[in-house]
C-alpha cells in the first residue's frame, strides 16, 4: 500500500511539472506571437505615413531654387521639387482635411526629419521607428 501511495505522489508531481511547462511554454509563446504582432501592426502604420507623406509631396510640388532655365528649342526648363510637412502633426492636419490615413495612428511614436541631399539639393524625409521587438525600423521611401 505504502509503494502505491509513493507512485501516486510521484505521478501527481510529475503531472504538476509537465502542467507548468506547458502553462510556461505556452506563455512564452504567446508573448511572442504578440510582440510580433505589434511589431508587424508599427512596421504597417510606418508605412501607411510612408505612402501619405508621398501623396503629401505629390500635391505639394515646387521648383528647386536656381533650376529654371529657358531654351529656345524646349522652352523653360526647371528642377522639380518635393515639400515635405516639417513636422508629422502638419501632416496630422492634412489626415483631417484630406483623409491620407486613419485617424488611430499615433503620430508621437515616429521619429521624422526632413532635411535636403547635399547632392542633388532636392529635399528628403526620413521616417522611422522604434520596433517592439527592438529593431529600429526605417519606412522604405525615406530618403528618396
Amino acid at each position: 500500500m505504502r509503494k502505491l501511495e509513493g507512485f501516486a505522489l510521484l505521478n501527481t508531481t510529475i503531472a504538476i511539472a509537465v502542467i507548468i511547462i506547458v502553462f510556461a511554454g505556452g506563455v512564452l509563446l504567446g508573448s511572442k506571437v504578440v510582440r510580433d504582432y505589434r511589431t508587424e501592426v508599427v512596421m504597417r502604420e510606418c508605412n501607411v505615413l510612408d505612402d501619405a507623406l508621398h501623396q503629401y509631396a505629390v500635391s505639394h510640388t515646387s521648383i528647386q531654387a536656381g533650376s529654371v532655365k529657358y531654351d529656345s528649342t524646349n522652352g523653360v526648363q526647371f528642377t522639380p521639387d518635393r515639400v515635405y510637412p516639417a513636422t508629422l502633426k502638419e501632416l496630422g492636419v492634412v489626415r483631417d482635411e484630406q483623409a491620407y490615413f486613419a485617424k488611430n495612428i499615433d503620430l508621437t511614436k515616429f521619429d521624422y526629419k526632413v532635411s535636403t541631399d547635399p547632392t542633388t539639393k532636392l529635399h528628403t524625409y526620413t521616417l522611422a521607428v522604434h520596433m517592439p521587438n527592438g529593431f529600429y525600423y526605417t519606412s522604405p521611401l525615406s530618403g528618396k
